[in-house]
C-alpha cells in the first residue's frame, strides 16, 4: 500500500494515464474471458459424470472476483481515494480482502487437477465418493475458511501517517494503513506460501502422478497388443 502511494505521488499524470489504460484493458480483458470461460463449462458435456466443469466455474468466478478487485484497486489509486485509511475498520478490511481473494484462484486450481487426477487414477470406480459436488463444495469452503485465517494479520494493521522525500526534494505526508516490520514479514511470507509455493508444489505432483498413470497405461497397452500379435 505504501508503495503504491509512493508512485502515485512520484510519477507523473501521463504516466499513470499510460498504466491505468494497460491495467484496465488487461484486467476487462480478463474479466470478460472468465465470464465466456463460465457459460461454456456450464455446458452439460463438463458436468456429466465429472466435477471438472464445476470446479472450473468456481474458478472462474474467483478470477473474476480477484481481478475486479485489482482494477479496482488501481482505480482507487489513480483518482488518489485510499478508502484504507477512511477508518481503522476499512483498514482492516480492505487489506484482508485484497489479500485474501488473489490466493484464492492457485487452490481452486489445485481441485481442478485434483479432479484429473482422480478422473485418471479412478477410472473403476472406487473412489467415486470423492467426485461429487458435495465433496469439492466443502473442500472449496475448507480453501477459503484457511486463507481467510491465514490473512488473519490484517487485524494488526494501524492507520499511521508517514513522511519521505519526493522527487522535488520536498516532504510528502501520507497517511497510511500498515503493519510494523515484524508482522509484514511474517504476512509476506504467508502470502509467498499460500498464493505460490503451496500452490505450485501440489499441482507440479498431481501433474507427475497424471503423466506417470497415463505412461503406464500406455506401456500396458502397448505390451497387451504385443502379446495378442504373438499369440496370432
Amino acid at each position: 500500500m505504501v508503495d503504491d502511494l509512493y508512485l502515485n505521488t512520484t510519477k507523473n499524470k501521463s504516466t499513470n494515464d499510460i498504466l491505468l489504460y494497460l491495467n484496465f484493458i488487461q484486467f476487462s480483458f480478463g474479466i470478460l474471458l472468465n465470464i465466456v470461460a463460465s457459460f461454456i463449462f456450464n455446458k452439460s458435456a463438463f458436468k456429466n459424470k465429472t466435477m471438472y466443469g464445476y470446479l472450473c466455474i468456481a474458478l472462474c468466478i474467483f478470477n473474476i472476483l480477484a481481478l475486479s478487485s485489482e482494477m479496482a484497486h488501481y482505480l482507487l489509486i489513480y483518482f488518489k481515494l485510499n478508502i484504507s485509511t477512511l477508518s481503522i475498520y476499512s483498514c482492516k478490511l480492505f487489506n484482508l480482502w485484497t489479500n485474501f481473494i488473489i490466493e484464492c484462484p492457485p487452490f481452486i486450481q489445485v481441485l481442478v487437477t485434483f479432479e484429473i487426477y482422480l478422473s485418471v487414477y479412478n477410472s473403476s470406480g472406487k473412489y467415486q465418493f470423492l467426485r461429487t459436488k458435495k465433496f469439492f463444495s466443502i473442500s472449496i469452503s475448507f480453501v477459503v475458511l484457511v486463507i481467510f485465517l491465514a490473512n488473519s494479520t490484517s487485524y494488526f494493521d494501524e492507520i499511521a501517517e508517514l513522511k519521505f522525500n519526493d522527487t522535488n526534494d520536498t516532504i510528502t505526508n501520507l497517511v497510511t494503513c500498515d503493519s510494523n516490520f515484524e508482522i509484514n514479514i511474517i504476512s509476506d511470507v504467508f502470502k509467498v506460501l499460500l498464493r505460490d509455493i503451496l500452490p505450485f508444489l501440489v499441482i507440479f505432483i498431481l501433474n507427475i502422478l497424471i503423466i506417470y498413470r497415463i505412461f503406464k497405461s500406455k506401456r500396458s497397452i502397448m505390451n497387451k497388443s504385443t502379446s495378442l500379435q504373438h499369440k496370432d
